[in-house]
């Protein structure tokens, strides 16, 4: 397959996805309760990808050690992110701060996510273009992520919607290099995606949740978390 063409997949895979998140996070209503519950939601859907399809493809990929590396370096390289903004104070608000955490964490996972495109374009034409529909459907609850906790900050709608898009970007970087050394080095694929999910599943659980729970009623954003899971086990079953 042609590595213009497969960079180009990747590419569109990337920003349409999370670009949608966006778009969804802007069109709603600002009410606190619902965007809790959406912060909600859409950590539970992350979670149960990272958890059921990410890193399962990269110990399955790669073996335990390489995935399991891969994650726990993913956590350090986040907890890390997090203590230098926290350390410099250069934003003050933290819902701003959590959407560039956020940020950071899907552009890693859709670098990684890149890689698993181009390493399936390596593979089979079908299969690359099965995994790069898939990743466009788990994007969109990213892009939502990444947009909602600006929404709390006041940025302006179109800054939301440029952020999101441009988070997607990495994803063309990963599926070239995906497509050139996917099919020789399935150590550094499995490892690249453990890393995507080890930071994914971080902010997950030290900023998504503690934020849902802030905003809306406990419980409702405990169902919300409940639901997104769900809706992620389903995604991923079918896929």
């Amino acid at each position: 397959m042609n590595l213009l063409f497969t960079t180009t997949v990747g590419l569109l895979s990337g920003v349409v996805g999370t670009g949608l998140g966006g778009m969804i996070a802007i069109v709603l209503h600002q009410s606190q309760n619902l965007l809790g519950w959406l912060l909600g939601f859409s950590g539970g859907l992350m979670f149960a990808v990272v958890s059921f399809d990410l890193l399962t493809s990269a110990f399955d990929i790669g073996g335990l050690l390489w995935g399991l590396a891969g994650m726990l370096f993913g956590f350090v390289v986040i907890v890390a992110l997090d203590w230098c903004l926290r350390r410099l104070k250069p934003i003050k608000d933290q819902n701003l701060a959590t959407s560039i955490l956020l940020a950071l964490g899907v552009a890693m996972h859709d670098f990684a996510e890149g890689l698993a495109v181009g390493a399936g374009f390596a593979a089979t034409a079908s299969l690359g273009f099965g995994v790069a529909v898939v990743m466009t459907v788990h994007n969109i609850p990213e892009g939502l992520a990444i947009g909602v906790p600006m929404r709390i900050a006041r940025v302006r709608r179109g800054k939301i919607l440029l952020a999101t898009v441009l988070t997607g970007l990495p994803m063309a970087v990963g599926t070239f290099i995906g497509a050139v050394i996917g099919r020789f080095s399935r150590g550094l694929l499995a490892a690249s995606l453990g890393f995507a999910g080890g930071a994914m599943l971080c902010i997950v659980v030290d900023k998504l949740i503690p934020s849902s729970q802030e905003l809306s009623r406990q419980y409702y954003a405990t169902g919300a978390f409940a639901l997104g899971t769900a809706a992620g086990i389903v995604l991923c079953w079918f896929s």
